[in-house]
């Protein structure tokens, strides 16, 4: 993900444009649930951003860019952990 995912229809001021109403409509937000709001502000995120929303989650193995998807973390005993991380 990156600069080159921009769209065409959206400049680099119409970009920071955009972040800044982002973050002036989520900046100071207390009292909401990371859950009830994760969706919504990681797409709006990428909105602001110009990049593509991620994709419909599927085969875990295949889930390189969803809002969230498992992870496995290896311990320290051998054993291994399975963590869920966003976007």
């Amino acid at each position: 993900m990156g600069a080159d995912q921009l769209t065409e229809t959206q400049s680099r001021p119409g970009v920071l444009a955009a972040a800044e109403a982002f973050i002036a409509r989520w900046q100071g937000r207390e009292g909401g649930q990371v859950r009830a709001n994760y969706g919504m502000f990681l797409r709006e995120f990428c909105s602001a951003l110009a990049i593509r929303p991620p994709d419909p989650a599927g085969d875990p193995e295949t889930n390189d860019y969803v809002f969230e998807c498992v992870v496995r973390e290896p311990g320290r005993d051998g054993g291994v952990s399975n963590r869920r991380i966003d976007l």
